[in-house]
């Protein structure tokens, strides 16, 4: 199953506005993806491992045993408000590549 990991900063505005959206995801797509909340304050080596340049920060991946990051993908919400809407567009195209891979 395809995995959704948010990296935040307890500091980060940003990331307060974007919480209430990424938990009404989290609700929606139950069963469909595993969702997963990463605090750089408690964990900064993430930050080079996922090569992220700010936050709120949200990377998919399909690791059974999270040990391989070869195939991660970012999804772009950007540091605008504005940009916080397309989340739903961007999970339905995560979830669409993940049919796709198993018609294959």
């Amino acid at each position: 199953m395809k995995k959704l990991v948010k990296f935040t900063k307890s500091a980060c505005p940003h990331c307060r506005v974007f919480d209430p959206i990424f938990k009404e995801a989290v609700a929606e797509y139950k069963g469909q993806l595993e969702f997963f909340e990463v605090s750089l304050d408690d964990a900064p080596h993430m930050a080079e491992i996922f090569k992220i340049r700010g936050v709120p920060a949200l990377y998919s991946f399909e690791s059974e045993d999270f040990k391989s990051f070869d195939q991660i993908e970012q999804i772009t919400i950007g540091h605008s408000h504005e940009n916080y809407s397309n989340l739903r567009p961007s999970l339905e195209q995560i979830l669409e590549k993940r049919e796709d891979t198993k018609a294959s």
